[in-house]
């Protein structure tokens, strides 16, 4: 079967599609879905609104990774390079604030038993949204950095498309098979 997807995909190179690519592609189809679904978990448990805020985090953890990886080098004794560890270190505690802070409850009933533990499992479920979504911000960054040496790898983006595509099918096949309860599609 992948003999006749090898044919169906157009390849700039004669056999420029090697285990290693494919590897790298599932890696990338793994990641992709992993952070799709912790988004999602985390703006239910949280708000599209922290969800937005955290999203900005994405160009910082690509930027970290990239360092990291030495994709990017940071010269300190030049201002740009001041300058970009200022933005980074501004827009990480700037997220983990609104993570950490959710602010006062308006409205609450003033005679409810369960007041304080309402609150305090509101707050906990913020919190973990919070968490999720900022995992799902640096694994979209890893993302990054794994889609970048693919296609520097594969210059054809038709290939990287589908096999990207292709593998997050099967992998959220996979995994909605094992989370899905009610196997019958009714509600």
């Amino acid at each position: 079967m992948l003999h006749v997807l090898m044919k169906l995909v157009p390849l700039q190179k004669e056999g420029s599609l090697t285990f290693s690519l494919l590897g790298g592609q599932f890696l990338l189809g793994l990641i992709g879905s992993s952070s799709l679904l912790l988004a999602y978990n985390g703006i239910n448990y949280s708000l599209p609104t922290l969800a937005s805020a955290i999203g900005n985090l994405i160009p910082v953890f690509t930027f970290m990774l990239a360092i990291i990886f030495r994709m990017e080098k940071l010269d300190l004794r030049r201002s740009s390079g001041r300058a970009k560890v200022l933005g980074t270190i501004v827009s990480v505690s700037g997220a983990f604030i609104v993570i950490l802070y959710k602010g006062s409850v308006i409205f609450s009933p003033s005679n409810s038993p369960h007041k304080n533990f309402t609150i305090t499992s509101q707050q906990t479920k913020w919190i973990l949204g919070g968490l999720m979504l900022a995992v799902a911000c640096l694994l979209a960054a890893i993302w990054n950095i794994l889609q970048k040496s693919l296609v520097e790898n594969c210059p054809s983006m038709v290939t990287i498309v589908f096999f990207y595509t292709l593998f997050m099918t099967i992998q959220c096949t996979v995994f909605s098979l094992f989370v899905e309860r009610n196997r019958n599609g009714g509600c």
